[in-house]
């Protein structure tokens, strides 16, 4: 709700949009934890000396994540290659991590119904430049059949195209 009592706007069609996609209490949580952003964004945060609106350029929606991370849910943020790294200091991981699921999609929703104009700040357009051709092959030391026992399976993960993410623990 804005401060004369009208609804926000962008959070009513993500709520509709994203009812199509997953489970109402799965989008009634991201809406506990995007209410209290956007409030925070319009009144707190600060990008080349001016208020952050939720349309604005990536820039500045990550500025201001990374502002609302830092001041409101205590976290260490630490710049790594493309991403930023988070570590939790007062707040559980998974309340960090279901704040950054839910504005990713609502970025992703606001994208899918043109509502907003640009790239989805939270993922790192350079993510898939890091990627090896084939998960798992070494460059050089082409590997044996798996039947032939010889090499243990070469673990991977796949690659977060996230800016913010958290270590895994």
């Amino acid at each position: 709700m804005s401060e004369n009592n009208e609804p926000f706007m962008p959070l009513t069609e993500f709520y509709h949009d994203q009812l199509k996609r997953i489970g109402e209490s799965s989008v009634v949580a991201y809406l506990n934890k995007l209410e209290p952003f956007f409030y925070w964004l319009k009144h707190n945060s600060s990008y080349k000396s001016k208020k952050v609106n939720w349309d604005h350029e990536p820039e500045a929606i990550k500025e201001g994540i990374r502002q609302y991370l830092l001041q409101e849910m205590h976290c260490k943020i630490r710049d790594q290659n493309n991403y930023e790294r988070i570590y939790l200091t007062s707040k559980s991981a998974k309340t960090v991590n279901l704040f950054l699921a839910a504005i990713k999609n609502f970025y992703k929703s606001m994208i899918r119904l043109h509502m907003y104009a640009f790239i989805n700040p939270l993922i790192d357009v350079e993510w898939d430049k890091e990627l090896p051709s084939t998960p798992g092959e070494r460059i050089n030391k082409p590997r044996l059949p798996q039947v032939a026992g010889t090499e243990a399976p070469i673990p991977f993960r796949r690659q977060t195209e996230s800016y913010f993410n958290t270590p895994v623990y």
